[in-house]
């Protein structure tokens, strides 16, 4: 697009005199590579990765997972590894044999 600014056309995602910077929230050589930097759930880094806030998980950060340290923690994944004698995918139910 036209870059007002400087009074260039530069290619689609750049800027500068010289077309030779990513526009903002793109990165990469190609400048092709888009992370949105006003998410909450992740930060970008200067290549464009997704860095997950923590709770969150996943390639997106898209899984979110708390742990409450008492019935389960969060694996690198975001899913829920029971603890003790928890059982179940929200892992609140007792295990067999066990009450309360």
């Amino acid at each position: 697009g036209i870059n007002a600014e400087y009074g260039v056309v530069c290619n689609v995602n750049r800027t500068g005199t010289e077309c030779d910077m990513c526009t903002e929230e793109h990165y990469g050589p190609e400048c092709d590579i888009y992370c949105n930097s006003s998410a909450t759930q992740y930060t970008c880094d200067g290549e464009g990765e997704r860095i997950c806030e923590d709770t969150w998980y996943g390639e997106e950060c898209e899984v979110y997972c708390l742990s409450d340290e008492i019935h389960y923690n969060c694996t690198e994944d975001g899913d829920k590894e029971c603890l003790g004698h928890y059982t179940g995918s929200e892992c609140v139910t007792c295990s067999k044999g066990y009450y309360g």
